[in-house]
């Protein structure tokens, strides 16, 4: 299982684990996984932007564009986002665009 601070099901039973499918769900995208990997590079909070430009520097490396980097914010911003901080992992204001996240809340 992978160590995650996990959000409560409303159940009363709060759990600090995901489940394998959670976790494989989670980190199934090279680009969820390429975001985690530059937050735990940078001192929190983190402005969306910058997240963007790393990540999709990692990913173009010197093809990189002013484009490049706005899809990667625009898919990082609906979709990944949203889905680590469904799962715990970061707290993400989507009115500031500002990152957050839990620095040693997971090992994998």
């Amino acid at each position: 299982m992978t160590r995650l601070p996990h959000e409560s099901t409303g159940t009363g039973a709060e759990s600090e684990y995901l489940t394998e499918n959670e976790s494989r769900r989670l980190f199934r995208e090279e680009r969820c996984k390429t975001a985690l990997d530059v937050l735990a590079d940078r001192t929190v909070p983190v402005e969306l932007d910058d997240v963007a430009a790393a990540v999709a520097e990692r990913e173009n490396g010197d093809s990189l564009d002013d484009e490049s980097v706005q899809r990667v914010a625009l898919s990082l911003h609906h979709f990944h986002l949203p889905k680590m901080a469904a799962f715990g992992v970061v707290d993400y204001d989507t009115d500031a665009t500002r990152i957050e996240w839990f620095p040693g809340g997971f090992t994998s």
